[in-house]
């Protein structure tokens, strides 16, 4: 008789205890699926930040490759455009050391590589490229138009316009002015571009018909002259 009114007595306090447990428990639910959908949320937009960055750097990473390409393809260009003027000073002090040892001005670009004159003191060759038939030797740092290596002259141009004609006629006291010039001819139009960085080198880019650099349209291509000393006019 204790025992069922003890467990009455429990019943009754657990039906009165049950809704308060039950709130209890169905809170704790509640902020657990709060939590886990928090939990989500974050995941999400951590994904979702994720995708972003990775966007952008890819994006940078394109922006920086294109800028150290063409960093690299003018770092290449100047290169070429340095070492060009370099070869073309070396012809020149070629020249010089011609005269010096002969006392004669080279009568072409070909004895600067052999001495097809028979120049007493001659001690070349004073430089290293090979001889072309006629007056000239091969420099093959420029494509020529018939396929080969380009075909270097030394040429003494009248008047300060030369390059409108590029007469070598010689200099005569009737000349005015006259200039000592390396020419490369006949280049390919493939070469118009060097020629512009050589002029933008060596002319602050003054164009074709002005300055130490010049050229003009020739047999189907180009043919570029550097002036590197004034020839003396005779009297």
């Amino acid at each position: 008789m204790k025992k069922g009114a003890m467990f009455g007595l429990k019943s009754r306090a657990l039906k009165k205890q049950f809704p308060k447990l039950f709130l209890v428990s169905f809170r704790r639910l509640t902020f657990r699926l709060v939590e886990g959908h928090q939990a989500s949320g974050l995941q999400t937009s951590k994904g979702a930040m994720f995708g972003l960055d990775a966007r952008i750097a890819l994006a940078i990473f394109g922006a920086l490759s294109v800028i150290s390409g063409a960093a690299l393809y003018s770092a290449i260009s100047q290169a070429k455009v340095v070492s060009l003027v370099t070869e073309f000073n070396e012809i020149a002090k070629a020249w010089e050391s011609y005269y010096l040892d002969t006392g004669e001005k080279p009568p072409s670009a070909r004895s600067l590589v052999e001495n097809v004159d028979s120049e007493n003191g001659w001690k070349g060759p004073y430089l290293s490229y090979p001889a072309a038939s006629g007056v000239n030797f091969y420099f093959p740092q420029f494509e020529h138009t018939s396929g080969g290596d380009s075909m270097t002259s030394l040429a003494i141009t009248t008047g300060d316009a030369w390059a409108g004609t590029l007469v070598s006629t010689g200099c005569t006291s009737s000349s005015g002015s006259c200039n000592r010039s390396i020419s490369f001819g006949i280049l390919k139009t493939s070469e118009l571009s060097v020629m512009k960085s050589l002029d933008d080198y060596v002319d602050s880019s003054d164009g074709a018909n002005i300055g130490n650099i010049r050229w003009v349209s020739f047999g189907g291509g180009y043919v570029l002259y550097y002036r590197f000393m004034p020839e003396q006019v005779p009297e």
